[in-house]
């Protein structure tokens, strides 16, 4: 159903990023399974974020293990 509504009334692409290159975003949507249901706003990044966010911003590559 998202899929059709999509292709209808959007122009827009959309792109498998793996959860290494965009950690910070990562972390915060597990951090949004243990908040209640609703729409949360943030002044500031939440403490558990802050460390994330400035290795993003540096560039820290993390490594992506495959079982074969």
């Amino acid at each position: 159903m998202c899929r059709v509504c999509w292709k209808s009334f959007w122009d827009c692409r959309i792109f498998h990023v793996f959860r290494e290159v965009k950690f910070a975003a990562d972390s915060l949507a597990k951090m949004g399974h243990e908040m209640e249901m609703g729409i949360h706003f943030f002044v500031l990044p939440p403490g558990g974020i802050i460390g994330i966010l400035q290795e993003d911003r540096d560039g820290l590559l993390r490594s992506r293990l495959i079982y074969v």
